[in-house]
């Protein structure tokens, strides 16, 4: 049952997230997509990340490598996308990195607050840190 879940899960966001930003050829777009796409799937701060409370979880182990192709798609292609976008190579993977983390931590944070707003906030803030390589 619980691979199931993962897999939907997973194939959403290979659909909505990574796919964009794989094969969206204007970069800002594929940026704006990604955005727009986290802040709907999580209920604008709403949801928590079942793949993130699993990471976190003691069931880590038993999903590594469902958890371990989640996140190290999603950070593939967004720094693939920031590079295109203008990122330093350098930079890309770090801020890649960055950018998925805050979004993870934004949704604890705004649970744990009781405060969706905090999710946006956040969102917000990670997204002019991509953004303006691309303007």
């Amino acid at each position: 049952m619980a691979e199931a879940v993962l897999g939907d899960i997973a194939a959403w966001f290979r659909t909505h997230i990574f796919d964009a930003l794989r094969n969206t050829e204007n970069s800002e777009q594929a940026l704006e997509t990604m955005f727009a796409g986290v802040d709907s799937y999580f209920r604008q701060g709403r949801r928590l990340c079942l793949m993130g409370v699993i990471a976190a979880s003691g069931a880590h182990d038993r999903f590594a490598r469902e958890l371990n192709g989640y996140f190290s798609d999603w950070r593939a292609d967004l720094a693939a996308t920031l590079e295109r976008a203008g990122t330093p190579k350098a930079e890309c993977n770090a801020l890649a990195e960055e950018i998925v983390g805050g979004i993870q931590g934004a949704l604890i944070l705004a649970r744990s607050l009781d405060d969706p707003g905090a999710f946006g906030r956040v969102l917000a803030r990670l997204k002019t840190r991509c953004l303006p390589a691309s303007s």
